[in-house]
């Protein structure tokens, strides 16, 4: 691995761990895990009633209104809001723009949002990859679990794995398109340091 690919790798895999250091928020993951109940989509929640009962009003007939609007369907329907939000590459390229959380997730920019490109290319590439398998299993088991609650900061738990992909399309890229690399790489550089600048100027306007 030359200088080159060793500056891209550290670039792109130290920012998300740099936010939740700066920002102070690692030492929230524990208390998060800690409250799993409370954060979770099963927690009672005064404006459920008002929500269900005003999507049922739509409907014609008050059974259907009671079929597809009930306490069932508001926690799939929170289910599904969180997963997808999980698996949404906003989250972890663009901070979750141009639909941030408002209050309620940080919208940290997990990955410098140039190096989007080496993980499109290890999926690319995903059948050439030993393990990738397992990889892709682990993440949708934690994609999962992680969208039973309140997923800000402890979706930390799958930096191992999208820095797995990462540092698969890092090294296959530079050793399979040398040329489209280097241009990858340069945009990178050119791009990731400012972003990391201003992680160190939100922290300093704290």
């Amino acid at each position: 691995m030359n200088l080159l690919t060793k500056t891209v790798t550290v670039l792109t895999l130290c920012l998300w761990p740099l936010s939740l250091f700066l920002s102070n928020s690692f030492k929230d993951i524990g208390n998060d895990l800690k409250n799993y109940y409370h954060f979770s989509i099963f927690a009672p929640d005064n404006q459920a009633p008002l929500i269900i009962s005003t999507k049922r009003s739509i409907y014609q007939s008050d059974l259907l209104g009671r079929l597809y609007n009930n306490k069932a369907t508001f926690i799939w329907g929170r289910f599904k809001s969180n997963f997808f939000a999980i698996v949404d590459p906003n989250n972890y390229f663009f901070g979750f723009h141009p639909r941030e959380i408002v209050r309620e997730n940080l919208n940290i920019e997990k990955f410098p949002f140039i190096s989007i490109f080496f993980f499109l290319y290890a999926i690319y590439r995903i059948k050439a990859f030993k393990g990738a398998g397992l990889l892709v299993a682990v993440f949708l088991v934690l994609t999962v679990l992680l969208s039973l609650a309140n997923f800000d900061k402890v979706d930390f738990i799958l930096y191992p794995v999208l820095a797995g992909f990462m540092i698969r399309g890092i090294t296959s890229m530079s050793e399979e398109k040398p040329k489209f690399f280097l241009t990858v790489s340069f945009l990178l550089i050119l791009f990731a340091i400012p972003q990391y600048l201003r992680v160190f100027v939100n922290l300093l306007h704290q």
